[in-house]
Parts: C-alpha cells; structure tokens; sequence
C-alpha cells in the first residue's frame, strides 16, 4: 500500500475526489459510491515511474 500524496474535491461535481499516490497511481472516487474508484494506472516515462504528488482538475476541459 502506498502513501496517498495529494487530494482535490472536483468543483464543478463535489462529489468526485481526486487522489494521487507515490506510487504514480491515480485515482477518481465518486462518493456516490466510493467503495469502487477510477484507476489510472502510473504514468512512467522511459524507465523511470512518475509519482503522483499533488492532483487537479481542469474545470475548463470538463465543459467539453
């Protein structure tokens, strides 16, 4: 189990939360249901994995 590192409340849907781990996993969870999340698997980039330390939303994409 890794570290949760950042945390963000979706403005437009306050019902989703973002969490990012060191591990680079992040994950979307609706607090409808939260006992299933949004996986998204670490990014990595050649060799090397990325961990994940602060999350955000981007409200103007979410419009589209």
């Amino acid at each position: 189990m890794f570290q949760v590192r950042g945390l963000e409340f979706n403005v437009i849907a306050p019902n989703l939360l973002a969490s990012g781990a060191e591990d680079g996993e992040i994950c979307i969870w609706d607090l409808v249901n939260p006992s299933e999340p949004t996986h998204f698997p670490p990014l990595k980039v050649r060799d090397y994995s990325l961990e994940s330390v602060h999350v955000t939303f981007a409200p103007a994409l979410m419009d589209e």
